[in-house]
Formats: structure tokens, sequence, C-alpha cells
């Protein structure tokens, strides 16, 4: 899947033969069609700008298929801390083609958080902390930290 073939199908038998002490193993890989990208369609936004999302794909159109490129799309989404599920992948898993469309599926997570810190030190006693957490501000995907 690392090297353009998008649906690799494997199939794996094994026969056990215990009078001549015998394992045969067997594995079947069929390649499928050399694949490249096709367009990415962006499912499940509502307050975050599909273009944020765009914006993170790490492959483009008409690039040679890449299970890694598919997975670091994935990792960096993830990483914007706006969504709380990620799914990436080809848009209809079925159907084996040499252009793949592509589909990003999201779903976003709260956007703000309140978080309240307490504590105790020797030197300053009782100390408190308040921090207020804005995960896309003003839609772009910046994030704003107020804290005291």
């Amino acid at each position: 899947m690392e090297n353009g073939y998008a649906f690799v199908k494997t199939e794996r038998h094994a026969e056990v033969d215990l009078d001549q002490q015998q394992v045969r193993i067997r594995y079947v890989v069929q390649p499928g069609p050399l694949a490249v990208f096709g367009a990415t369609e962006v499912k499940g936004t509502t307050t975050v700008d599909p273009d944020l999302v765009t914006r993170e794909i790490t492959y483009r159109p008409g690039e040679t298929y890449a299970l890694s490129k598919v997975t670091e799309t994935r990792e960096k989404l993830l990483a914007l801390d706006l969504f709380g599920t990620v799914r990436v992948g080809p848009a209809q898993p079925g159907q084996v083609a040499t252009v793949v469309p592509m589909e990003v599926e999201v779903t976003e997570k709260p956007h703000r958080e309140i978080k309240l810190s307490l504590g105790y030190g020797t030197e300053d006693q009782v100390r408190t902390q308040l921090e207020w957490r804005h995960l896309n501000w003003l839609g772009g995907g910046e994030a704003v930290v107020v804290s005291g």
C-alpha cells in the first residue's frame, strides 16, 4: 500500500498435518492496480473552515498512492486539537480504481476549554490558576490562551 497499491487483498491459509508433523502456510497477495490519489472531499465540519482541513493534507491529486501520506494527514489533523475523530481514506473503499477519490471525515470537539487548578506550596501557601482556551479563534484554527 506504500508503493501505489491502494486496494491490496491478502489471503492466508494454514494446513497442519499431524501424521507427517508438517505445517504448510500459504499467503496470496493480490496487489490490484497501481493507483494515484484523486480529489478529496471534506465531511463533518460545522464551525471549522474546510480549507483548514485541506491545508493539512499531505498528498496531492495525481500523486502515487501511499498509505504513509494518509496516516500523516490523519496525524496532522488530530494535532490541531480541533477534532475528536478523524477518518482519512478512499471515498469508495469497495470500488477498485486507478484514481482513488479520497474522503476526510471529522467530528469536531468543543473549541473552548476552561481549566481551574488548585495547589499548595510551602512558600506561597494556597495557589490557584484559571485558564481559558479557544482552539479555533476566528475560525482559522489558531489557539488563544488566557491564564491567570
